[in-house]
């Protein structure tokens, strides 16, 4: 061998060493990394377990084949089962789930959506290891690696057996709320804005004649039977209350009965539930059926309408006799004069000659004064008591009448108890009656002058 051979020879070797330990440097180094990277690997699982592992809800993974790859131990707190009883046994899941609920589930495992991003829930019951009934809310993703690769799915199982019972609870107590209403009402009724779900009580469509078997077949609602005109009526009232312009809506509509007839109903409601920005999600309503009230009302302005006619007739007819009156009143008034003219020319004629000649002829006192008297009183029919002091007049005795009457001719009390035969002090006390009955009897008043001035 030459010496460049040589020389070539034990360069080769050397760069091939050179190489070689440049390759190992770099394969520890990859090995140092990979190191550190399983560490941090296990690091990151043993934070993920931990946390896992300590998670109120039941979670658990599958791979994509459906085989259990992890289990947090919450399973036990639900089911009463430990995780290892679910890897030991992959039907113990589905071995659990209520009877009634065994399809939904399957259906839901079945489903190929598990492959999608969406996020999948369902609500189920199942018998727990101790025989208890407990409500669960499972919800479950598809999970994917940092390269898009899928790696099975993720579920979360919750238990909600308390909230079921409340909303149990809440179930039968408005159930039995509007039981309540639909016996005391005409129709209770219950609407769901959001989802336009509607809950109407039987009462409604027996009020108005018809049955479940009519209902159901001629598809009968109540916004169906509503009379047309009273449409638009309703919808206001019910979008004023919505937007909050009234406390409560309430107007009267028509309805058609089962015979054809329109039958009126007082619909009533309130919204009951809002949404935090102030939506309206569910009102709830009443209808009364006041048919009877409207025909009361309808009657009584029938009543009334005649009774104001009859008024109106009978007052014209008061004033038809109320001018009848007035004639008959002015004809009488003017007969009355006419007899009182009558009658004082008759006196004057036919009675004081014959007082004038008593007057002239020889009498005694007593004689001349109830002459006097006699004249006096003739001439007192000629003329009028005012009403008022007739009013007074009609209070005194026959006595008392006769003694004022003595007074105002100026009569003396020895004159008139000679004529009377009374006692002076007799007279007195009836003179002393007549002022109390004339209302005179305070006062400074003279009596002749009264009567003289009254009469």
């Amino acid at each position: 061998m030459s010496i460049n051979s040589v020389v070539k020879t034990a360069t080769n070797q050397s760069i091939e060493t050179s190489e070689l330990l440049l390759v190992k440097q770099q394969l520890k180094k990859v090995l140092r990394e990979h190191g550190q990277a399983i560490l941090k690997l296990k690091e990151s699982e043993e934070k993920f377990k931990t946390i896992a592992d300590y998670t109120y809800n039941w979670e658990y993974w599958l791979s994509p084949e459906s085989k259990l790859l992890y289990n947090s131990p919450s399973c036990e707190g639900l089911t009463g089962y430990k995780p290892e009883d679910f890897l030991t046994n992959p039907e113990l899941f589905l071995s659990i789930v209520h009877p009634d609920d065994k399809a939904k589930f399957a259906e839901h495992r079945e489903c190929r959506c598990y492959t999608s991003n969406s996020t999948n829930h369902i609500q189920f019951r199942i018998i727990t290891k101790n025989g208890l009934l407990r409500w669960v809310a499972h919800s479950c993703q598809p999970v994917y690696n940092s390269e898009g690769e899928f790696f099975g799915r993720r579920a979360s199982n919750r238990n909600i057996t308390a909230q079921k019972h409340t909303e149990e609870q809440v179930n039968k107590s408005e159930e039995r709320f509007r039981l309540a209403l639909d016996a005391t009402s005409d129709g209770v009724w219950d609407k769901n804005l959001l989802s336009n779900e509607e809950y109407f009580g039987e009462n409604w469509y027996l009020t108005l004649g018809y049955s479940t078997q009519d209902v159901d077949q001629h598809s009968l609602t109540w916004q169906n039977l509503l009379h047309p005109d009273d449409k638009p009526k309703l919808k206001a009232a019910i979008d004023r209350h919505i937007t909050g312009l009234s406390k409560r809506y309430e107007v009267e509509v028509r309805v058609r009965h089962k015979t054809g007839k329109w039958q009126w109903f007082l619909s009533r409601g309130k919204v009951v539930e809002r949404s935090e920005t102030g939506q309206a999600i569910r009102i709830v309503g009443l209808n009364t059926d006041i048919t009877q009230n409207k025909e009361n009302e309808l009657e009584l302005r029938s009543i009334k309408d005649t009774l104001e006619d009859n008024i109106v007739e009978r007052i014209n007819e008061i004033d038809d006799v109320n001018v009848t009156l007035k004639v008959l009143l002015k004809k009488m008034e003017k007969d009355k004069l006419s007899v009182e003219q009558n009658i004082a020319n008759k006196i004057e004629k036919l009675i004081h000659p014959y007082l004038e000649k008593l007057h002239q002829s020889d009498l005694k006192l007593e004689q001349r004064i109830v002459l006097d008297m006699l004249t006096a009183n003739f001439k007192d029919l000629t003329t009028h008591f005012t009403p008022e002091v007739s009013s007074l007049m009609n209070k005194l005795t026959p006595t008392e009448f006769r003694v004022a009457n003595f007074v105002k001719h100026g009569k003396t009390t020895k004159e008139m108890a000679e004529v009377m035969c009374l006692s002076p002090g007799t007279i007195s006390i009836h003179r002393k009656n007549i002022r109390k009955k004339l209302n005179i009897s305070q006062q400074k008043i003279n009596l002749q002058a009264f009567l003289c001035t009254s009469l």
